[in-house]
């Protein structure tokens, strides 16, 4: 494809996202922005005023708690409202090519069979409302009890079904799941090759697993935990066939054997 022709279709996805997210006689941003602002009880005003420090918020907290354990860093994302700012926040930024990506992995989910999709570490739900709007049998699995609870809000509002999976209590269903999202998550662990075990075990023989692999020091971040960038291709050890990688996002799909 041309550059031109590249940035017609980035368009193209991005407006997918936007149409998806948005609500009527809204911009993407006030939707958003409004629904953040309903949940907390804050104004608009003060919810993008702390959106545009929020990962900066995240980051100090983080130093702050200093999690080491495994529990910890579970305590951490389990108790965190930030990151329902800093998450919401970056669902908004126009043509935001992390926003181009996840409905360039509706586009390849739509092209396979079934119809059963998991968001591993969906966070606030955002990609659950785009693939929700396209016929998915929707389940989300998270660690955090703060964003579970802001999806679960986020979903009643829109009149959405969604299957919520608490991770720190209950297993994924076994070969489940036709087509699964790993979105900035695997990086967040530490032990990115047992979760994504865990994902292969939920997924169907066949299906499709689009996974996110950013292993690389991230000074604004320090929860990012794995900085090994060749782990991504240890994940064929687990089964797994790569159908596609883009090594500019850093992304990967798999394909379970």
């Amino acid at each position: 494809m041309t550059r031109l022709e590249n940035d017609l279709k980035d368009a193209q996805l991005f407006k997918i996202w936007r149409d998806a997210l948005r609500v009527p006689g809204k911009t993407l941003e006030q939707a958003i922005a409004e629904e953040v602002a309903d949940y907390f009880g804050k104004t608009v005003d003060e919810v993008i005023e702390f959106w545009y420090y929020s990962t900066q918020k995240l980051k100090e907290e983080w130093i702050e708690q200093d999690p080491k354990s495994e529990k910890d860093i579970i305590d951490y994302y389990d108790k965190s409202t930030t990151y329902i700012y800093e998450l919401s926040f970056w669902h908004t930024l126009y043509m935001n090519l992390g926003l181009i990506e996840n409905a360039r992995s509706l586009e390849l989910a739509l092209s396979q069979k079934g119809r059963k999709y998991l968001d591993f570490g969906g966070g606030t739900g955002s990609n659950i409302i785009l693939f929700s709007q396209y016929g998915f049998d929707c389940t989300l699995a998270d660690i955090s009890t703060s964003l579970m609870n802001f999806a679960n809000w986020r979903f009643i509002r829109r009149g959405i079904t969604c299957n919520i999976i608490d991770l720190k209590n209950k297993r994924l269903p076994e070969n489940y799941f036709d087509f699964v999202t790993a979105v900035e998550i695997l990086e967040h662990t530490t032990n990115p090759m047992t979760i994504m075990k865990q994902i292969v075990c939920a997924t169907k023989p066949g299906g499709l697993i689009t996974a996110w692999v950013p292993f690389y020091k991230d000074d604004l971040r320090p929860m990012h935990l794995v900085s090994e960038s060749q782990l991504a291709d240890k994940f064929l050890e687990l089964g797994l066939t790569e159908v596609s990688r883009d090594d500019e996002m850093l992304i990967r799909v798999y394909k379970k054997n």
